[in-house]
């Protein structure tokens, strides 16, 4: 299952940060506003707290909505793997009538031998072409889910990290205005460890970045054993109605073979 919505992750996180136009404000109403120097703190305070409220409740959506896609995604590949089951069955339901309308057109023991032959050949590839694109997708969906786990491992690491980071530096501006220290010099040091935690915290989500691409790896490797999968079917389609042919009246045959299409015999993946 796809795991958190880490665009979110990041987005939440970032709240945390104080804009330049915010510390700037700050910085200068405690240089230049009288009274404000004493109250600095205070406000400072009450900031810091909306903020870490705001974005608690933040975090709280966004672990709803991420719960949800996790439903949501459970649920989109059991139709997925309902509508393909369908689309098989359908298919056979055709390709039944398909060899029957052969089969009687067999008359001699040669044709109806070839018939049999032309049969088992086509059921022979679908059966493998229909094995090879299951063992695709269990095997991505395997890989996949392990990768997304990683992925969610590692961006959680990163957010902890960060908010540790950032409590840290809330928690020494708060301990030092009771402390008597400056206020323009509190202000400055919270906006500086807080950049420092912002860095650190982009650094490490590179890491997640890097999960991603081999997600996209295994992709591309599932579409290429499909592509390989469809390619070897109709190899071996075409050579069974070359097989058959042989064993029948041109007149007779070409027309029905000409209109036996991959959609046709293959049911599908």
């Amino acid at each position: 299952m796809i795991q958190l919505n880490f665009k979110q992750i990041v987005v939440f996180v970032l709240v945390f940060v104080f804009s330049v136009s915010v510390f700037s404000s700050l910085t200068s109403a405690a240089t230049s506003t009288p009274g404000f120097r004493e109250n600095i703190c205070s406000r400072l305070t009450n900031f810091i707290s909306k903020m870490e409220v705001r974005v608690s409740e933040k975090e709280q959506r966004i672990r709803g909505r991420h719960q949800d896609g996790i439903e949501k995604r459970g649920e989109k590949l059991e139709a997925w793997d309902a509508r393909r089951e369908e689309r098989r069955a359908s298919a056979n339901e055709k390709m039944t009538d398909f060899f029957l309308k052969f089969e009687q057109r067999a008359q001699t023991d040669i044709q109806k031998q070839a018939v049999a032959v032309f049969k088992a050949a086509v059921l022979a590839a679908i059966q493998t072409r229909q094995a090879v694109v299951d063992a695709a997708i269990v095997s991505f969906r395997s890989e996949a889910e392990k990768l997304l786990a990683e992925r969610k491992s590692v961006a959680e690491t990163a957010v902890a990290v960060y908010k540790v980071s950032q409590k840290a530096a809330f928690d020494k501006a708060r301990s030092s205005c009771e402390s008597g220290v400056d206020p323009k010099t509190v202000l400055e040091t919270l906006k500086t460890e807080l950049k420092a935690a912002k860095d650190k915290f982009e650094v490490d989500r590179q890491a997640i970045e890097i999960v991603a691409s081999k997600i996209r790896a295994l992709n591309e490797t599932k579409k290429a054993a499909f592509d390989k999968a469809h390619g070897d079917f109709k190899v071996a389609l075409e050579k069974a109605k070359l097989d058959l042919k042989a064993a029948f009246p041109q007149p007779t045959l070409t027309p029905a073979i000409s209109q036996t299409t991959t959609p046709t015999l293959s049911p599908t993946p």
